[in-house]
């Protein structure tokens, strides 16, 4: 495997890291000798496609964008669609384009084939994406592409996993025609400590993420973080809106730094805190975290 590092400092090449200012690496080749690791913001499961033997080249940006590129045979992109589809997330998007393209690496223009494309935003290019105007929002969960190069019949050697929303390019090609996005509207929640400065100031060392939980699964759905005006933005439809009122599902809030993970025991989020306008948004009152071992530990105010 091969492995280069740069800083990105022209517009061109800034364009293909989702316009961001950051350290950029590449590898060549599957990670075999250093796995793929998941990293902050990742949902739990995904990062079994990155560590999967038909990668051949990937793209990791320092301040959050991740792009991998597989070059596959039906079996191998099936393998790739079972593991997508049990990934804890809450749409598992997969994108079917016809013909084929090519990566080109950053220091050897060497032109990499591939046929299925993972896409993961995490970090601060997450955080700026759950940000964007309607129209041009980027995918806030992993999204999967696979390019059917000059065979139309490859979508029906392929095994779809049900949960799979679906989504073609290519005229006259359904799949899970039944599954769509939801249509989910913004609504705005407030946390703050007890003197009214924002839970995720880099001068305390602490974050604050938002978690959705389900009874029967062990791991939650990150949906957001508090920003430094101490509000977060958070997408619900109407049904995912009633699940939480009747108690079926439930937000929590976790406050530290980046090693604290959510837990389900963490301190809930109201479901009637949240509300449409920003403005009528009440705070939720936090204490500031203690430091113990190193870690930030959440203590929240009664």
């Amino acid at each position: 495997m091969k492995k280069h590092t740069a800083i990105l400092a022209t517009v061109g090449i800034l364009g293909l890291c989702r316009n961001s200012y950051s350290l950029t690496s590449e590898w060549i080749g599957p990670s075999t000798q250093h796995p793929a690791m998941a990293r902050p913001d990742w949902p739990a499961g995904i990062v079994e496609i990155p560590r999967h033997m038909s990668r051949v080249y990937s793209t990791h940006g320092g301040f959050g964008n991740d792009d991998f590129y597989f070059n596959c045979k039906v079996d191998e992109i099936n393998e790739l669609l079972a593991l997508f589809s049990r990934a804890r997330m809450r749409d598992h998007v997969v994108r079917i384009e016809p013909g084929g393209k090519k990566a080109t690496t950053f220091f050897s223009d060497e032109e990499i084939e591939y046929n299925v494309h993972l896409e993961i935003l995490w970090g601060i290019v997450l955080s700026l994406a759950r940000n964007d105007r309607p129209g041009k929002a980027r995918p806030l969960e992993p999204q999967l592409t696979i390019l059917t190069g000059d065979d139309r019949s490859l979508i029906k050697k392929l095994k779809w996993p049900k949960n799979l929303i679906v989504e073609s390019k290519m005229r006259g090609v359904s799949v899970n025609k039944d599954k769509k996005r939801p249509k989910r509207d913004i609504y705005y929640g407030l946390c703050e400590f007890a003197d009214g400065s924002p839970p995720g100031e880099i001068v305390k060392g602490v974050n604050s993420r938002i978690t959705l939980w389900e009874q029967n699964e062990p791991n939650g759905i990150g949906l957001g973080r508090m920003d430094n005006d101490r509000y977060c933005r958070l997408l619900f439809s109407d049904a995912e809106l009633e699940d939480l009122k009747k108690g079926k599902t439930w937000l929590t809030i976790t406050i530290g730094n980046w090693q604290v993970k959510a837990k389900k025991s963490d301190t809930r989020f109201p479901v009637e805190m949240l509300t449409r306008k920003r403005d009528k948004a009440r705070p939720i009152k936090v204490t500031v975290p203690s430091c113990c071992l190193g870690r930030r530990q959440e203590q929240v105010s009664p």
